[in-house]
């Protein structure tokens, strides 16, 4: 018997591993990696865009809850993290 996806999985998660959260964590992924190539630690990012470093670490981890502010987060940490134009 085929497996029924619920509502929730459908929109967080589909069976081909699309959705918000592969999305949330391929973009974690590219953060950590990052800040690891410039090497900044997850407590100077995190003062950089004031944000607690909790939610730093939620944010690299593709966690859920993360508002992340248009026009803001991952432009200014691209920005303290000296990324080029064409990673951007």
């Amino acid at each position: 018997m085929p497996r029924r996806w619920t509502r929730r999985q459908q929109t967080t998660n589909g069976p081909d591993g699309s959705g918000a959260m592969a999305a949330r964590r391929r973009l974690g992924r590219l953060i950590t990696d990052l800040r690891e190539a410039a090497d900044i630690t997850v407590e100077e990012a995190a003062e950089f865009i004031e944000r607690a470093p909790s939610t730093m670490w939620r944010l690299e981890a593709g966690q859920p809850g993360v508002r992340i502010r248009p026009h803001g987060d991952i432009g200014r940490l691209c920005e303290f993290y000296e990324v080029d134009e064409e990673t951007k």
